[in-house]
């Protein structure tokens, strides 16, 4: 099966009519590289039974939703974000063990 379209402004979702299988819904955006998100794809290929392989897509064709997910999980993991920086003691507790 071939991705013969894909869903990706918010307007799109109200034209789709029955028989429109062969277009992609995004899940989510996993990361971004220039002027790209790759975007991971709902739905499992019903050959390999594996999700979809993620895409690199165009910011400007990405849904205003789903930048917006992407942008409150990047501001989340910052904040979860801490180090770990191990004491002498914790140094002398590894070598003994």
């Amino acid at each position: 099966m071939t991705r013969r379209g894909i869903i990706l402004s918010d307007s799109d979702d109200d034209e789709l009519q029955a028989g429109d299988d062969d277009l992609f819904h995004p899940a989510k955006i996993t990361s971004e590289k220039g002027g790209k998100y790759f975007v991971q794809w709902e739905g499992k290929d019903p050959v390999t039974g594996k999700p979809w392989p993620q895409s690199l897509v165009r910011k400007e064709d990405c849904t205003d939703g789903l930048v917006e997910a992407w942008k409150e999980e990047q501001e989340k993991s910052k904040k979860t974000c801490m180090f770990y920086m191990p004491t002498p003691q914790h140094l002398t507790m590894l070598t003994v063990l």
